[in-house]
């Protein structure tokens, strides 16, 4: 997939084409030539456009449209990072055994932001590697020249070895090359604005880098959907740098017009160009955090240097279609119902019990909860509960102030935490109540919907 090639030159390996086109007639004139070919050649095409475009097509094809797979690409490609899997998937489906296949994609419409239009950009470039892989698949590219501006223009020719217009078909003048196209996201994103929400994170911190996601992303309005895929998002992306980051980063939260916009900073470096593109094997250990941050998100924008590495996220406040790879993700019934059921069990606590629960960060609740009654060695805390030195001192101290922990010394320098009676009540009335409302809610289903309400809580508790 490292192949070289000079600026401008044509590789025998695979056809990316880009097409300069003029309107609606325009498009018809190019695309439809293309189409027809393939479809006499008894190759399998895929047409990935918007639903206008491919209502005209559907209507100027007739009988040879049955013959031919539309996708709706503002339902795909909305996150640009989205597409190559899309046709890497198509690719493996029908030509497994490198038969000729043809596409058209159009991932660049006027109403693209700039920061989308840079993601397309760096789409459009990276097809060429996956193309150079799978060279059974020739690829066409529209962009309609009297509707895009010239920066989105340039990214057709920056980024495609050939540029059709008007039937002619020539090398790409500013092409850089397949060399030029693994390299790293080395590109700088713009600044953030001024108005930005900003924390240090550490081994062991993910729960409160949740926390400070969700507390300002509930601020801001977002969905109970949309919030839930923040900050499953953000915690993704914070494990990430805590494994192969440099143990620590950065984490910035703003809001942004119809989006909120999440960034976190590390001292890692990613050299996979194709990082969150590529569909990770069931068995792969590393690969899945990035993909499903992108399955999920509205953008996701990766930078990466010697000097460290920023993934910056936006997620809008609109809902949209919520499946990954084709499985379908919670319902909006199941997360409003998690938060209802979460409401609904503090309202059992007295105020006392109430206001305390609520002064605790979600790390020190999780600690407290987990804590056995006859108490435990810091050193043989379980996982999750098990974190770094440091924040696992913080967590401590924390509890020790709110009078709910004890430490008492044991042989070898070693301390066991013990909880104290006011934690134990309070751990008592939280249990209590949550059981309670769970129990309701369990004998208000139908008993045959038992076993898809705890498949949906798994699946939940496995993100």
């Amino acid at each position: 997939m490292h192949a070289t090639g000079a600026p401008g030159e044509i590789s025998e390996q695979f056809r990316h084409e880009a097409l300069m086109y003029a309107g609606d007639e325009g498009f018809l004139a190019g695309t439809l030539p293309f189409i027809r070919a393939g479809v006499a050649a008894g190759e399998p095409v895929m047409v990935a456009v918007a639903p206008d475009r491919i209502q005209k097509l559907t209507e100027a094809l007739g009988s040879d449209a049955e013959a031919v797979r539309f996708v709706d690409m503002r339902q795909i490609g909305g996150n640009p990072a989205r597409i190559i899997p899309a046709w890497v998937d198509w690719v493996e489906e029908v030509s497994r055994d490198g038969r000729a296949i043809r596409g058209i994609g159009e991932p660049v419409w006027p109403e693209r932001s700039a920061d989308e239009l840079a993601e397309c950009e760096r789409h459009e470039a990276l097809l060429n590697l996956v193309l150079a892989k799978h060279s059974q698949l020739r690829l066409l590219c529209p962009y309609d020249v009297t509707q895009l501006d010239p920066a989105a223009l340039e990214v057709g020719h920056r980024t495609h070895p050939l540029v059709l217009r008007e039937g002619q078909s020539q090398a790409g003048d500013v092409y850089p090359g397949l060399e030029r196209v693994a390299q790293p996201h080395e590109a700088s994103l713009p600044p953030p604005p001024e108005l930005v929400d900003e924390i240090e994170f550490n081994a062991g911190q993910g729960l409160e880098a949740r926390d400070f996601v969700a507390r300002r992303a509930t601020l801001a309005g977002l969905p109970t959907l949309r919030r839930a895929d923040l900050e499953w998002a953000v915690t993704e992306l914070v494990t990430n740098s805590i494994r192969h980051g440099g143990g620590r980063g950065t984490l910035r939260f703003w809001q942004d017009g119809a989006e909120v916009v999440c960034e976190v900073q590390d001292q890692g470096h990613i050299d996979d160009p194709l990082i969150g593109r590529e569909r990770p094997a069931l068995a792969a250990a590393q690969g899945r955090g990035l993909w499903l941050v992108n399955q999920i998100c509205n953008l996701v924008q990766i930078r990466s240097t010697a000097v460290g590495t920023t993934v910056r996220i936006h997620v809008s406040r609109a809902e949209g279609p919520r499946e990954v790879g084709g499985l379908p993700l919670l319902s909006d019934q199941l997360l409003t119902a998690i938060d209802r059921f979460a409401l609904e069990a503090e309202r059992q606590l007295s105020q006392r019990d109430r206001s305390l629960l609520w002064r605790l960060s979600p790390g020190a609740e999780s600690l407290l909860m987990g804590l056995p009654d006859s108490g435990t060695r810091a050193a043989d805390l379980p996982q999750p509960l098990a974190t770094s030195r440091s924040a696992l001192l913080a967590l401590r101290t924390e509890l020790e102030s709110a009078g709910l922990i004890i430490q008492r010394p044991e042989p070898a320098g070693m301390v066991r935490l013990l909880p104290t009676a006011k934690a134990r009540r309070l751990r008592l009335a939280v249990t209590t109540s949550r059981r309670t409302v769970l129990e309701g809610v369990v004998a208000r289903l139908p008993a045959d919907a038992l076993a898809d309400v705890g498949s949906a809580l798994g699946h939940w508790a496995g993100r």
